[in-house]
């Protein structure tokens, strides 16, 4: 099989098994002890992975528009998972960074969503499992490689 027959392949597989994994795997009421909607919890996340950055960067990256970004920025403030501060090097930029709580949140949620992925692979057979594990695995070496080139 020539070369861009392959990648067309791997994109159209990627395509499919992604949001299958997403949806059978992934998805469960997020944090909802906390009153945290998902588009909330995805901005807990990426502050999380980020670090305190200005809340126009936040929209941007996670594709939201301005006032429904700052809409959820001052729940999450209300909860005090997160907090708004002045930029140093200028005064216009408000910056947002998680608080401790939030990263309790965020870890708390993190275990309830590995939880849930257990139970629903406790239904699969060892072999399932195997197999499931080793191309996860080969996912992540070939992911990692991708990343470094």
């Amino acid at each position: 099989m020539a070369v861009n027959d392959q990648i067309n392949r791997i994109t159209d597989v990627l395509f499919e098994v992604l949001p299958l994994v997403h949806r059978k795997l992934m998805r469960f009421e997020p944090a909802g002890e906390h009153g945290i909607s998902p588009p909330q919890l995805a901005v807990l996340r990426m502050l999380h992975q980020t670090g305190p950055v200005p809340i126009s960067e936040v929209a941007r990256r996670l594709m939201i528009a301005r006032p429904h970004m700052t809409a959820f920025i001052s729940r999450l403030i209300g909860q005090a998972l997160a907090e708004r501060f002045s930029d140093k090097k200028d005064r216009r930029v408000t910056n947002v960074r998680l608080t401790a709580r939030g990263e309790q949140v965020l870890r708390e949620n993190r275990e309830r969503l590995k939880d849930n992925v257990r139970d629903k692979l406790s239904g699969l057979n060892a072999r399932d499992l195997d197999l499931m594990a080793a191309s996860l695995e080969n996912l992540q070496e070939i992911g990692t490689r991708i990343r470094e080139s």
